[in-house]
């Protein structure tokens, strides 16, 4: 679900660039978390300058799914107690 979310907040934020002053700490946060795909997709265009947004929403996708895997796994082994297996 959280990759599904900041796999639409890229798409998103690649269609709505212009941001009134208001939005713009918002802004500014919303580009901290989608740096991992847009690294992705620089990565894969070979230029800083342009870059694709499918890309970058996959690489978004992919690092926050592995992300919220690890933190519920090991979440619920420390509810557990981390007894051995």
């Amino acid at each position: 679900m959280v990759g599904f979310i900041f796999a639409g907040l890229t798409s998103w934020s690649f269609r709505n660039f212009v941001v009134s002053d208001c939005a713009a700490p918002f802004r500014s946060l919303l580009d901290v978390f989608l740096m991992p795909g847009l690294l992705v997709s620089v990565a894969l265009s070979g230029n800083v300058h342009t870059y694709e947004a499918g890309p970058a929403a996959m690489g978004n996708f992919i690092f926050y799914f592995v992300v919220t895997y690890i933190c519920v796994a090991v979440w619920q082994k420390y509810r557990t107690g981390f007894k051995p297996s």
